[in-house]
C-alpha cells in the first residue's frame, strides 16, 4: 500500500509562500458599488420563482386530478416530476446565491 511521504509534503508546504497557502476569505473586503440593488433584484427574483414553482404544483395537481377523475393514463405525473426538479435547481441556486452575499 503506497503512502505519502510526511517530510516530502512538508518541504512543499514550507516551499509555498505564506500569502498563497491561505485560502481566500470571501466574506473579507467591501461589496462592489450597486451590490445592494443586485441583492434586491436577486431576492425579488427567486420570491417570483418560488410563486411560480408554487402555482405549478397546484396546477399540475389539479391536472392529476382531473385526468384521475376522468379515469385516463397518469400523463401529468411527468409534468409534476419536470415541476418538482425545476424547484430543486431554483433550491440549490439560491443556496449558492447566499453564500455570494
Amino acid at each position: 500500500m503506497a503512502y505519502l511521504d510526511v517530510d516530502l509534503l512538508h518541504t512543499f508546504a514550507s516551499a509555498v509562500p505564506a500569502d498563497l497557502a491561505q485560502a481566500p476569505n470571501p466574506k473579507g473586503g467591501e461589496n462592489p458599488p450597486g451590490w445592494g440593488k443586485m441583492v434586491k433584484v436577486l431576492r425579488w427574483g427567486f420570491r417570483g420563482a418560488t410563486l411560480l414553482f408554487v402555482g405549478c404544483v397546484v396546477w399540475v395537481s389539479v391536472l392529476i386530478a382531473a385526468s384521475f377523475h376522468r379515469g385516463e393514463s397518469r400523463e401529468h405525473v411527468s409534468g409534476l416530476g419536470k415541476v418538482l426538479l425545476g424547484c430543486i435547481i431554483a433550491g440549490s441556486s439560491s443556496g449558492i446565491v447566499s453564500v455570494l452575499i
